[in-house]
């Protein structure tokens, strides 16, 4: 059989047994996939790697032999965008933000970069704001496939007045 999991499974218990009730252990092929602590499989990152069963056996019984099972952690779908921010026509783009959704416990993303075609002096209207290249600051962008989502900066128009002068009289 197959092991299907993600980063987001962190710990889970798996669980053997021989004929005699001899205990059986287990161990991973690759522990900077997946390691044992605790007598629980923790999950470290994505990737494959092979789950062994062993029974050494005992005066009267033989080893067993050892069991296989491979053992895959997929990269968990997680979700960024940008949110949408306004401005009126001259005054200086705002500074832009992002909300994420899907991120495992403790993993956290610290940047994310932006690009819009939108200047201070852009003529009033909707511009796409892109984001891209998620920097984390806990965890690892390995673990994850990430699905950017557009947000939008609104250039309004600014409003204005006139001034007008009194007229003078001149002969």
């Amino acid at each position: 059989s197959k092991f299907n999991s993600s980063p987001s499974t962190m710990h889970f218990n798996i669980s053997a047994s021989s004929m005699f009730g001899l205990p059986v252990t287990f161990s991973s092929s690759d522990t900077l996939v997946a390691k044992f602590l605790s007598e629980k499989l923790h999950i470290v990152k994505s990737g494959t790697c092979n789950i062994f069963a062993d029974q050494t056996g005992n005066d009267s019984v033989k080893i067993a032999p050892r069991i296989t099972q491979p053992l895959v952690i997929n990269k968990k779908n997680i979700t960024i965008t940008a949110q949408s921010v306004s401005k009126l026509y001259g005054e200086s783009v705002p500074p832009f933000a992002f909300a994420s959704s899907g991120l495992v416990t403790n993993d956290q993303i610290g940047s994310v970069t932006f690009t819009t075609t939108a200047t201070e002096l852009s003529d009033a209207g909707i511009y796409d704001l892109t984001p891209s290249a998620a920097v984390f600051s806990a965890g690892s962008l390995d673990n994850y496939n990430i699905n950017y989502v557009k947000g939008s900066l609104t250039i309004d128009k600014v409003g204005q007045n006139i001034i007008f002068f009194p007229l003078s009289y001149k002969n």
